[in-house]
């Protein structure tokens, strides 16, 4: 074996151990919340130690942001098995934005980690690499070309409809009585106001 090829094998298994426990953390972050991470029960039940982890990782933040990566992968996945072919129309986004929404509604613990967490670390994390805006804006590609909404206006009808999404879903999450029912309906209606063919 020569020197290359013994480096990319280590290079692999390195790589191998550290997608075990960004796997293990994501795993105790959706099933019981982020408080509930600790070194300890990210090694609980595999062959290596819990101080092999600094091995791989500065620490327990490091490990965090790899894992809010892989998750955030994971949901541009999801939804992303769902994209048409055809241009979106209103009502198309009008489905994709209830998905969205009924993603996080559904899994309370990965919303809390992304957007409630904060990571004391300035390691590169694995949404770093991932074109979340260019993807997005294609989604009004549609209404552009139907002269719905102008080029220039793409990137901010976008946030403006994110921005959105978070606000509904914080009103949701803070015990005031708005049901996932009432969530849909003023969804519904901030995307009829939104992408109004006034804005051409």
């Amino acid at each position: 074996m020569n020197e290359k090829t013994a480096q990319t094998k280590s290079e692999m298994k390195a790589q191998r151990i550290k997608a075990y426990f960004v796997n293990a953390a994501k795993e105790i972050i959706v099933s019981e919340g982020v408080q509930h991470v600790s070194v300890r029960r990210i090694a609980q039940g595999s062959e290596y130690s819990y101080g092999t982890i600094y091995n791989y990782f500065d620490d327990l933040d490091a490990l965090l942001a790899q894992a809010k990566g892989a998750i955030i992968a994971d949901i541009v996945a999801h939804m992303g098995n769902d994209v048409q072919d055809e241009p979106y129309g209103v009502e198309d986004i009008k489905a994709v934005s209830r998905q969205f929404v009924d993603f996080f509604i559904d899994n309370r613990n990965i919303y809390d980690f992304l957007y409630n967490h904060h990571l004391e670390t300035n390691a590169p994390s694995m949404f770093d690499g991932l074109d979340i805006g260019e993807t997005g804006y294609s989604m009004y590609d549609g209404l552009v070309d139907a002269g719905i909404i102008r080029r220039e206006d793409v990137p901010a009808v976008a946030k403006a409809m994110i921005y959105g999404y978070y606000g509904l879903l914080s009103l949701y999450f803070s015990s005031n009585g708005v049901t996932k029912e009432k969530v849909h309906e003023d969804l519904d209606q901030m995307t009829d106001y939104i992408l109004s063919p006034r804005r051409a």
